[in-house]
């Protein structure tokens, strides 16, 4: 079995994916309401600004708040946290921070949210090369596949002496 083998394996189900998505909406509305009331708190007028009420604004703080996440807890979101998933690339490493600045940035498309019950992927998976896994099998399998893979190099230069 190879890396390319244990990542589809592993590979996160889609009612995990919708998980995610929910959680993480869920987390950030909450957050973004709890900022609101203590700005509000301060300053009545902040309820009506356009850097609480606009589109445009809670996209960006989306953004910010996913791409923040997922490079501190390298490749896990809350949702992915609580649903035992993560990102990574298609290789089986962690992604770049521009990766995960960009997998953020294409989740603000319209419906993109969605795409990810197409049978390959979300589209902010596709455009980064990368995927969402069950994290603990594939962090077990890939731990299994650099055992063995370690054996046989321990072979290899054992044989060449």
């Amino acid at each position: 079995m190879d890396k390319f083998e244990i990542i589809k394996k592993n590979k996160a189900p889609k009612d995990l994916r919708f998980a995610n998505y929910l959680i993480d909406n869920f987390i950030f509305l909450l957050l973004y309401i709890f900022i609101g009331v203590l700005f509000f708190i301060k300053d009545e007028m902040y309820m009506n600004s356009i850097f609480y009420n606009n589109e445009i604004v809670i996209g960006f703080y989306y953004v910010l708040y996913m791409f923040l996440l997922e490079v501190l807890f390298k490749g896990r979101s809350l949702g992915k946290f609580i649903t035992r998933t993560k990102v990574i690339t298609l290789h089986g490493g962690v992604p770049t921070k521009r990766q995960y600045l960009v997998r953020s940035l294409i989740r603000i498309i319209p419906f993109e949210p969605f795409s990810f019950f197409r049978e390959v992927g979300g589209s902010h998976d596709l455009w980064t090369n990368t995927r969402v896994v069950k994290a603990q099998s594939f962090d077990q399998d890939i731990e299994y596949f650099i055992s063995i893979d370690s054996i046989g190099e321990k072979k290899h230069q054992r044989d060449s002496l």
